[in-house]
């Protein structure tokens, strides 16, 4: 079940990956890299503001429903409840904060679309809800087809207004934000299906949620810093144009992602169900299946960026190359760290994912508001990567101490996870042979 879970997973992260890699090039190609750059602030902007609001309900969810077996009905009514108040607040705030936004961080964002941007945070606030709960309830084909639709959706909307209309970054703002609109309303519907849909609050019980969330919450906080603090720091000290570039250059580099993405997604319900005394030996395979396959496309990416990136994008792209290259080796660490992780919340430990997280932010920032400055997005890179390895590593050492096992069997493939691999395959293609008639 793991496996064919994960399977779907990766297959879904690879076809939603080529989806968006498509919309790239639409993009790329179509917008100025001015107006790029503006498409890449928005949808960075929606994604960290999810990030910074959601205070790891998300994460509480799939764990009182799957570890303390708490009734997924009374679960997420609970959080539907609270997140409806958090919109409220979060709207508001927004409003009132705009010009300082307009004016730093998303600076040369047209002021007309911040109304429908700030929607997005409640909407996929809405949206991450669902997904938690069916991730509870292990419904992985749901979850998959709703990402699946979504991207698609994105890619075919963009397509029609720039292709078919010939109209600009502002019709590509409302595309965005009208598809991301409608993949919550399917979600909701989607989840509706294994759980009614209700607004209940319980006191006790959303304590409990908090005080497990907010551990959550300051993790995701710190990885979303690390992971996208340094976007907004080069629309700070540069222009949209190179952020269009680094851009480009981060949807590449996270490309190596996708699997322990999909491993990690399917890893935290999995290990929330197992005892304690298998949790380590499981973690320890995932890591090194995962740093094969990452390790695997990290190489590709390395290879082929230097040809495929200006001829995909376009010539003017080609100073995207040297950021991707040197942002490579971090990636590699943030797989292990993304695997980690899972475990530590699967024991409700996420406070060592926090420190490794803060040691990584500190390091990130620092370098960022020396490096960007003097070196552009190269210098945004080296400080991205360099923060990478130092989290993952950190957390290495901790899974390490805990779980008693070697370095080297934790990081090593073994000849158990071949045969593990082989008879997966076998699996695979046995389950696409057709059937005999009896």
């Amino acid at each position: 079940m793991f496996a064919r879970n994960v399977l779907l997973t990766f297959t879904t992260e690879v076809t939603c990956v080529g989806l968006n890699f498509l919309t790239g090039i639409l993009l790329a190609r179509i917008l100025t890299p001015n107006d790029r750059g503006i498409m890449t602030l928005a949808m960075t902007f929606s994604l960290m503001m999810f990030c910074l609001t959601n205070f790891g309900l998300h994460e509480g969810t799939v764990y009182f429903i799957d570890r303390k077996k708490f009734s997924p009905i009374l679960v997420m009514g609970n959080i539907l409840t609270i997140t409806c108040g958090l919109s409220v607040l979060i709207i508001i705030i927004l409003m009132l904060l705009k010009s300082v936004f307009l004016s730093s961080f998303m600076k040369g964002f047209p002021g007309e679309y911040w109304l429908p941007i700030i929607f997005l945070v409640p909407a996929t606030l809405f949206q991450g809800v669902t997904l938690s709960v069916l991730r509870a309830k292990e419904r992985f084909i749901s979850i998959n087809f709703l990402r699946f639709l979504g991207t698609l959706l994105l890619l075919i909307s963009f397509s029609i207004v720039l292709l078919v209309f010939k109209r600009g970054i502002g019709a590509c703002l409302m595309v965005y934000f009208v598809v991301t609109i409608l993949n919550t309303l399917f979600s909701l519907l989607c989840v509706s299906r294994y759980v009614p849909i209700s607004l209940v609050f319980d006191w006790t019980l959303s304590q409990d949620i908090f005080r497990y969330g907010m551990k959550s919450y300051l993790q995701i906080i710190f990885e979303s810093i690390n992971y996208r603090l340094d976007i907004f720091l080069i629309a700070l000290f540069l222009v949209p144009e190179q952020v269009a570039y680094y851009g480009v250059a981060t949807s590449l580099a996270e490309l190596a992602w996708y699997f322990p993405n999909s491993v990690g997604s399917v890893l935290f319900p999995w290990l929330s169900h197992k005892p304690l005394n298998e949790v380590h030996q499981i973690t320890a395979q995932a890591i090194r299946i995962t740093l094969l396959f990452t390790g695997l496309i990290i190489i590709g990416l390395a290879i082929v960026s230097w040809i495929l990136v200006p001829m995909i994008y376009g010539l003017v792209y080609k100073a995207a190359v040297p950021a991707l290259i040197l942002l490579l080796p971090g990636i590699l660490a943030v797989a292990v760290h993304k695997v980690i992780n899972r475990n530590f919340a699967s024991r409700d430990r996420q406070q060592i994912t926090i420190l490794s997280s803060v040691i990584a932010m500190v390091i990130i920032v620092g370098l960022d508001l020396l490096m960007i400055p003097r070196w552009g997005i190269v210098g945004a890179a080296v400080s991205s990567s360099l923060g990478y390895f130092v989290a993952g590593l950190s957390l290495l050492l901790f899974f390490k101490k805990d779980s008693g096992l070697t370095i080297s069997s934790i990081i090593f493939i073994q000849k158990s996870d071949l045969i593990y691999l082989k008879r997966l395959l076998k699996l695979i293609i046995h389950t696409k042979e057709p059937q005999a008639n009896p």
